[in-house]
This record gives structure tokens, sequence and C-alpha cells, in this order.
């Protein structure tokens, strides 16, 4: 995938907004939906570019201070992102903090993820500390779009048209997302030291128990990578302090493995935003429940899992193992999803 950049409007780039303003209107599409900052309606780009400038520094609870991007590879603008600095009472419940649009052309090329990805690194410095980002719930694309980067599904809303949204929030300080293949190395050693309490509570060692987690090898990650699973990391900034992976197993069922978050990062809520974030995942994907599996005669960790939903299913002894395996399951529907 191309490398983009977010690039501020300034004046000397009106040929490339025409362009790109006028292939929406080639393409049937009456408007530039989300992030445009009002561009289909000003027929001078040059007066668009001041605006944007203005936006900058609008102060009333109508016109919220907004900052204007267009997302731009190898010199072609690919979409356009705005960021709203704060919500009025519209923006809270549609629109959010940040919109984005991708020109006709260059959809399905994972440009609008990009820009998202780019537009939350800059938030922090606005005083976003949780970006509320929404989408139509028949815009299945902008959902991935938005889960792709963390998005936490708060609820879905009816509004008084009958529109029907999905509304998501992300935390802008610690960014949740999918492990690329060479951070695999670091995500191990955040199991590894994760899963090593476990191992010394209960007495684990290579000998008496050489496939715990703790002991896990770079290679079972890799291959678990090459099936498909879902791998996600959750950072502070490039850091990766937490992991989490699903596997589908088939039948609506996904299993959820290795939930982990260095000891010395614990109790930061980390790991329920982990598990938060694989229960939007899962419903999104069609999921009918979670499972896992754990060390039964881990009670803390057992009620841990009851609080936020699940269920403790059984248990089963294996001869190999010096504890009983125990089994959990979260059924999956909306309410549960945003009452997490």
């Amino acid at each position: 995938m191309k490398s983009l950049k977010l690039v501020f409007p300034i004046h000397g780039m009106e040929k490339e907004i025409e362009d790109f303003k006028n292939e929406f209107y080639a393409a049937g599409e009456g408007c530039i939906a989300g992030g445009g900052g009002g561009l289909d309606s000003y027929e001078s780009i040059s007066e668009y570019i001041d605006h944007c400038s203005s936006m900058l520094t609008y102060s009333d609870d109508f016109l919220v201070p907004s900052s204007q991007y267009f997302g731009v590879v190898d010199k072609r603008i690919v979409g356009c992102i705005q960021i709203r600095h704060k919500l009025n009472e519209h923006l809270s419940i549609r629109g959010g903090h940040i919109g984005y649009s991708v020109r006709p052309t260059e959809r399905r090329k994972g440009y609008a993820s990009q820009m998202l990805a780019s537009a939350l690194d800059l938030c922090p410095a606005l005083g976003i500390t949780n970006a509320l980002i929404t989408c139509d719930i028949a815009n299945k694309a902008s959902a991935r779009t938005i889960l792709k980067n963390g998005g936490k599904l708060e609820n879905e809303l009816t509004e008084c048209d009958g529109d029907r949204v999905y509304r998501f929030w992300i935390d802008t300080a610690t960014r949740i997302r999918r492990v690329e293949k060479h951070e695999l190395t670091d995500a191990l050693d955040v199991i590894h030291k994760s899963f090593a309490t476990v191992a010394e509570e209960f007495g684990l060692t290579r000998e008496n128990c050489p496939r715990h987690t703790s002991f896990m090898p770079i290679q079972f990650l890799e291959t678990q990578l090459n099936w498909g699973w879902n791998m996600f990391a959750l950072f502070e900034g490039d850091r990766i302090v937490g992991y989490v992976s699903m596997s589908d197993e088939g039948g609506g069922v996904f299993e959820l493995h290795n939930l982990s978050v260095l000891p010395e990062k614990r109790h930061n809520g980390y790991g329920k935003a982990l598990l938060s974030y694989c229960k939007s995942v899962a419903y999104f994907n069609g999921a009918e429940k979670v499972r896992l599996g754990l060390i039964d005669e881990s009670n803390i960790l057992k009620e841990w899992y009851r609080k936020n939903g699940f269920v403790h299913t059984g248990t089963k002894k294996f001869d190999h193992l010096p504890f009983t395996s125990g089994y959990m399951e979260w059924e999956v529907s909306v309410e549960k999803v945003t009452e997490a």
C-alpha cells in the first residue's frame, strides 16, 4: 500500500482540490459526506481554502473549531478528513470528532484507514483524549475502518429522521490495532512477561508444563498469523503493552487467546479495553459467542471474566497438565457489546 500523508489545504492546491471535488459529482454523488468541510457548497476553491483557515478558530456552539486535511498519495488527493476539536449537541450524536471520505476511484485501497490513523495521531495535541466517530449502520466499510483503528462500539442510535448510526469511541493515548508481522517479537515479549506471573503463581515450569503460554515460541505466533487469526495489540505510543488474539472456530464461535498486559501496566483498564475491543470485533464479524480457556484454579481471573459478562461452562482435567482447564463463554449481542 502506498504511503499517505495529511496535507492542510493551501493556495496553490486549487486545481487538485477542484479535480477531487468534481469526481464525486461525476460519480453521481451529490455531496462529499463525512470530511469535506463544506467543499461541495463552494463554487470558488480559493474561497474554500480561506474557509478552511477560518474553521480553525470557530468558537460558537454551532460551528466548532475544526482542522481540515486532504489525504495525499504521490501528489494526488485520494480523500479528505476533518477533525472537530470539540463536540456540540449534534456532533455528540452524529458526526463525532472525525469525519472522512475517499474519492470514488480510490476506494477499497485502505486509504480511509490510513487517514483515520493519521488524524488520531493528531488528536492528543488538540486535547482530544477520547475520540467519538460515527457512521451509518448501513456503511459496513466505514465501521470496519473504525474498528481497524481501535474503535469500541458504544451504542446504536435511531435519529428523528429514522437514520440509524453506530457510535464508536477511540482512546487516542492508547491505541488498539492489528499486529503486523514485524511486531510479533514485541507481542511475544508482552505475552511471556504477562504469563510469567501466572507460571510463578501456580508453579509451572518448562519441565512440568512445557507448553504453557509463558514459554511460547515465536513460531506459534507466526503460525497463528498465517492461519488468519485476529491478532491485536494495545500501544502506548509505539510500544506494545497489551496483546490478545481471536480465532474464528466456525459455527458462529470465536475463541479468545492469550489476553496479556505487561505486569507494570496492569490496573490501568488495559485488559478490559482489549476485551471490549474483541467483543466489538466479534459482533461485527457475525459471531454468536466468544469462548475461552483458563486455569480453573485461578479464581481471581475467573471472577474478572464473570464481571465482564462471561459464564463458566465447565472444566476438564488433562493428565499432562498440572492444573484443571476451565472454560467460559460470552454470548454476543449488541446490547452486551455496548454495556461492556
